[in-house]
């Protein structure tokens, strides 16, 4: 027997009492296991997106679904779960890591960085730009930080600071590139946080296959008025 934490991804119904549960593993990275429920034990906190759990499989792993032999919360939340604000930061960073966390294998940086991050959002009093600041961080652990450090401009595209604007239309200009940076070094900017949320995302797009917006962009939206 063995046992791992893993961070909840997403859950999906396979049959009328039972979940296929997709997570972030900390010793074999994305794995699949089957969570199973009644109607006196509904077990709903175990399929919550991003809760932190403790598995404990009595076989293997294989590239099948796997059957638990044990599930707990490893570390539950207290803000986050009473914080519909928070929950739908939550919500939207669960996607964020859905399209990017691919690996099968162990990421030990990777996980501990979003772990961390979690436990920061659970506990946080200031969150309205949270998302934006995980997803710049992230950024260093899945290889596509840009290389700029004082130019003027962020070539979008290339993933390079510049100091003239680029031939193209994928580049930020100096108060957006400013911005940017500040995000990157963990500081807030008085650029609206719309439009540096959209400035990631295009980031995202650009350099991670298949990246897409997230579903619940428009309730984040809503939530925030970002408009």
């Amino acid at each position: 027997m063995f046992s791992t934490e893993a961070i909840v991804i997403r859950a999906t119904r396979y049959t009328s009492n039972s979940f296929v549960v997709k997570a972030f593993s900390k010793e074999h990275g994305i794995i699949n296991f089957m969570l199973r429920s009644s109607a006196k034990n509904k077990r709903s906190a175990l399929k919550e997106q991003l809760s932190i759990l403790e598995l404990s499989f009595a076989k293997p792993l294989s590239d099948r679904v796997a059957s638990p032999s044990q599930i707990k919360l490893h570390q539950p939340y207290t803000g986050l779960a009473l914080n519909p604000v928070k929950r739908t930061i939550a919500l939207f960073m669960s996607e964020i890591i859905d399209q990017c966390i691919k690996q099968e294998s162990a990421d030990l940086e990777s996980y501990n960085y979003i772990k961390s991050s979690l436990l920061k959002l659970d506990t946080a009093a200031e969150f309205n730009d949270f998302h934006i600041q995980f997803m710049a961080g992230l950024m260093s652990h899945l290889g596509i930080s840009p290389g700029i450090t004082n130019e003027t401009y962020l070539d979008l595209q290339e993933g390079k600071g510049r100091n003239h604007i680029p031939l193209h239309e994928l580049y930020l200009n100096e108060q957006e590139t400013i911005a940017f940076v500040q995000a990157l070094n963990g500081q807030k900017s008085p650029l609206p946080i719309r439009k540096q949320l959209n400035n990631f995302l295009l980031y995202f797009k650009i350099h991670m296959s298949g990246f897409k917006d997230p579903k619940s962009l428009d309730v984040l939206t809503e939530v925030f008025a970002y408009v």
